[in-house]
């Protein structure tokens, strides 16, 4: 499980040949996604809110499919209603 991180950064972590192991494809079960790709250093400096729009973090999370089969799919940092909404939205269109 992984908690306020982009769902680009854990697709990229996830690509690595040494994450493809049975062990981790097992034991990984989700992730609590930060809406913004930027890093931390880059959202700690800004006055303003950075964040995807829901259909763009939607459409990310689900292209965690390839490497896990997740489990827990939700929000953290930047997220609301719209985001979960849509994440729900596509996660029942994979059933």
């Amino acid at each position: 499980m992984t908690n306020c991180v982009h769902p680009l950064v854990l697709s990229k972590a996830l690509s690595y040949s040494f994450n493809g192991t049975k062990l981790v494809k097992t034991r990984f079960c989700g992730i609590q996604a930060n809406a913004s790709p930027l890093a931390p250093g880059e959202l700690d400096h800004s006055s303003d809110l950075k964040s995807s729009d829901s259909s763009s973090l939607a459409g990310e999370m689900m292209e965690l499919y390839k490497y896990i089969t997740p489990k827990i799919l939700g929000g953290c940092c930047g997220t609301d209603n719209t985001h979960l909404e849509e994440i729900a939205k596509r996660i029942k269109r994979r059933r």
